[in-house]
């Protein structure tokens, strides 16, 4: 599902609307064509991973909800040159094993 926000009477879309995967980079809005995945076979390494992120991804969202635990994502992304997502992700995996 595709969500929109007004902000500043621009429109921000991000999500999916039929066959279009939209995406919001810092340098504007993009749009691709939806992938097609149904063939794709994951191999072992592929699967472990994506059940390592889907564990940590919740974390991720809760520390970025706490005003302190967000303060120290932001020092770790400013650190790092890091998106703050990419910096929560980074301390949820030494949360989560």
């Amino acid at each position: 599902m595709a969500k929109v926000d007004f902000n500043s009477g621009s429109l921000l879309l991000h999500g999916k609307m039929g066959r279009l995967v939209w995406r919001r980079y810092v340098r504007g809005l993009s749009a691709y064509p939806l992938p097609d995945y149904s063939k794709r076979k994951q191999t072992t390494k592929q699967k472990a991973e994506n059940q390592r992120f889907k564990r940590r991804a919740p974390v991720a969202h809760a520390l970025l909800a706490d005003p302190k635990q967000r303060a120290k994502c932001l020092r770790l992304a400013e650190e790092r040159h890091l998106q703050v997502w990419n910096a929560a992700i980074s301390l949820a995996s030494k949360l989560v094993h």
